[in-house]
């Protein structure tokens, strides 16, 4: 029975809510009412995402209730609208490696509060500005949600 549940267990798909990988009893705590969106990525484009951890699937779990400061503090969040065909690039590895960030892809359906997330990638811009300088800007995924409005505020 033990090695039948480890089994099981190897077989799970990776969970992330907010950007961070969390065990599967974090996700079974959380209440569903403060889920605001849910995005499943089958093999190929969750081994792409996340390498080897995601073969077995990903579900990316977005929450603007659920205190993420509690499972990694220093991570920072860029939302993206990546449209219908979402596509995660070995250039989107290197800008989350090299600026310590993650990309959030909510696809094609964007949040109802879509100023909220521009608000959200506003404070990470400004962040990565202070500490590394205009270089990020060029290698930014273009998607990313309020991107264009604050680069044209800070000109």
């Amino acid at each position: 029975m033990n090695s039948q549940t480890k089994i099981v267990k190897a077989n799970e798909p990776l969970f992330v809510l907010n950007g961070n990988e969390i065990p599967r009893e974090i996700l079974e705590k959380i209440d569903p009412k403060i889920i605001d969106s849910v995005k499943v990525l089958k093999e190929h484009a969750s081994i792409e995402k996340y390498g080897e951890e995601g073969k077995f699937g990903t579900i990316e779990i977005y929450s603007s209730k659920y205190d993420s400061e509690n499972l990694n503090q220093h991570q920072k969040i860029i939302y993206v609208l990546g449209g219908i065909a979402s596509i995660y690039t070995k250039e989107d590895v290197e800008f989350e490696k090299k600026y310590k960030v993650k990309y959030y892809d909510f696809g094609c359906i964007a949040p109802t509060n879509f100023e909220e997330f521009e608000l959200k990638n506003k404070k990470v811009f400004d962040s990565l500005s202070r500490e590394f300088g205009e270089n990020w800007q060029k290698d930014i995924k273009a998607a990313s949600m309020g991107f264009s409005k604050w680069k044209d505020e800070k000109n």
